[in-house]
């Protein structure tokens, strides 16, 4: 997971998505917690593809490239309704005034987006939810890192091919069990969820013993350090885990 810098908003959000939301809000002052939210705007073509450009053709989440699947636009807010944990209920509304919002759309592979993250948001205060605060979120404190607000370097690292939260801080936990980026039994007690995440993980461990073997020409060898240098690019798939490999000379 790296930090994102997207860019100007696509024009059908700041458009057609600024009229919809005007439209939502106008239906919850007269009492509506469901809303229709439109996919033909924050899933428009536009959208997708400036996100996907924008984010190095990498999910947000588990920085898999290609992509694992066709890929979603995702809603880091959930746009209908959230969930604070486990099995816990739906609560409407969800965050609908952010459904077309540019600072609230990421693209993800459909895996982390559909199987783990889904529509969890949990937050430290539920008190402070905006949805019961007059739609205000300047005073949640959310707990799985914002991949364009927040550097997820400040809270995530890895010791080889596997992540973990720093100082064990609580939202590098919740990031990492939340969208599936390692299996933490506490969290992923079916064996479906576990293949899921044994596939990604079997995959970065490939992949970082690839490059250990490179690493043992990294002083010597011009084209080696090309090859990391490239690697810890923000284009670079799992490009923080290299970093972190860089920083630890391989040594896990």
């Amino acid at each position: 997971m790296i930090q994102i810098v997207k860019g100007i908003a696509p024009t059908v959000l700041t458009t057609k998505g600024v009229t919809e939301t005007q439209k939502n809000l106008a239906d919850y002052q007269n009492g509506t917690i469901k809303f229709k939210i439109l996919n033909s705007i924050y899933n428009h073509d536009s959208v997708k593809a400036t996100l996907e450009k924008a984010q190095h053709e990498k999910c947000c989440f588990c920085e898999t490239k290609p992509i694992r699947s066709f890929g979603d636009v995702e809603h880091f807010r959930p746009k209908n309704a959230y969930r604070i944990k486990g099995n816990s209920a739906y609560q409407y509304p969800g965050y609908f005034w952010l459904a077309y919002s540019w600072d609230n759309l990421f693209f993800s592979c459909e895996v982390c987006n559909r199987v783990f993250k889904r529509n969890y948001f949990p937050i430290e205060d539920e008190t402070t939810r905006a949805p019961l605060n007059n739609l205000d979120i300047s005073n949640e404190a959310n707990l799985i890192i914002n991949p364009q607000t927040e550097n997820p370097e400040d809270y995530i690292a890895y010791r080889a091919y596997q992540p973990y939260a720093i100082n064990d801080n609580l939202k590098g936990k919740t990031t990492i069990e939340l969208c599936g980026l390692k299996v933490v039994k506490s969290r992923h007690r079916t064996e479906k969820l576990r293949k899921r995440i044994k596939k990604l993980v079997d995959e970065r461990a490939k992949y970082y013993g690839h490059m250990k073997l490179h690493y043992k020409n990294y002083t010597t060898d011009v084209d080696v350090r090309t090859l990391f240098a490239n690697a810890v690019k923000p284009s670079a798939q799992w490009s923080l885990m290299i970093k972190c490999a860089l920083k630890d000379n391989f040594k896990y």
